[in-house]
């Protein structure tokens, strides 16, 4: 992994699948995919991955867990349940009729650092993949290697899928 795979995963027109250095020994020899994870921001850049999922969803009849990290600051709110409900309620309401008939889904609000939330998300549920829309960066972006799409390629235990809309 390096400044090279994310520039071309942000680059490339097609889907990139990446394996980052902790593969879970639980997948090393799996074929199936169980549980797929969807960190989406409702942007159109987010969700240039989801039809490739809803596909690998319907073929392996996965669940899916679509989840939203709000920013750290409202993970202190008191009324932070309360206030997220509205846009879990818009993302099952977005996403809801492109969920394959044959699979299950869950719409998950979060707060907190986005690639670590991910990641949590991703070990908690023992995801078999994680699906990422990724936008076009910068030059700059791509040697930093401080983006949460690198930061959740690299962490995770599964591999990743990112797409990123066409523009």
């Amino acid at each position: 992994m390096g400044s090279v795979a994310e520039e071309l995963f942000r680059s490339l027109p097609c889907p990139v699948l990446s394996v980052g250095p902790h593969l879970a020994n639980r997948l090393k020899a799996q074929a199936e995919v169980k549980q797929i994870l969807f960190p989406t921001d409702l942007s159109q850049e987010s969700q240039a991955v989801f039809p490739y999922l809803a596909l690998i969803a319907s073929e392996y009849k996965a669940h899916l867990q679509l989840l939203h990290v709000l920013p750290v600051e409202k993970a202190t709110n008191p009324e932070a349940k309360a206030l997220a409900e509205p846009l879990r309620k818009q993302m099952e309401y977005a996403f809801s009729p492109y969920v394959p008939p044959m699979c299950s889904a869950e719409f998950v609000i979060d707060s907190g650092d986005l690639s670590e939330r991910i990641l949590a998300h991703a070990h908690a549920s023992q995801a078999d993949l994680i699906g990422l829309g990724v936008r076009k960066a910068a030059e700059a972006t791509t040697h930093l290697c401080d983006t949460a799409a690198y930061k959740v390629v690299v962490g995770a235990e599964c591999p990743v899928l990112t797409a990123r809309a066409n523009s």
